[in-house]
């Protein structure tokens, strides 16, 4: 399984101090490029966001080349940032980071940037 952590809400707000927002096609493409060179069985993305826009963009466009795997959780769409996901959420907020955390730790490939606090993370872990 690979795994694309696609960080976008409040990443592509126009006041972000961070780096220009990828599109989820550049995750994909990046997915691909993986799977031809070292994985050609693996039709099995688990799909680490908070964006919904990019839930319903994977099973609309992509669903035909891939399987995609994910949290049932509550996501949302726009520049919201994950602390005020969190005061929205609460303690859900919470579990699903840690569950996706653990799963995406378990992938055999990953896809994800550098400027994500998060991503990160996964990097140092893996």
């Amino acid at each position: 399984m690979i795994n694309l952590h696609v960080r976008h809400g409040d990443k592509g707000h126009a006041n972000a101090l961070s780096a220009i927002l990828i599109p989820f096609d550049a995750f994909l493409h990046a997915a691909n490029v993986m799977r031809q060179r070292h994985l050609p069985d693996c039709r099995d993305i688990f799909l680490a966001t908070e964006d919904s826009m990019v839930t319903e963009q994977a099973e609309k466009q992509y669903n035909s080349r891939w399987q995609f795997h994910y949290t049932e959780a509550e996501r949302l769409s726009g520049d919201v940032s994950p602390m005020r996901t969190a005061e929205i959420q609460g303690h859900r907020f919470t579990l699903n980071a840690i569950t996706n955390l653990f799963l995406e730790l378990e992938a055999d490939a990953w896809v994800g940037v550098h400027t994500s606090n998060w991503c990160q993370l996964i990097d140092e872990l893996r």
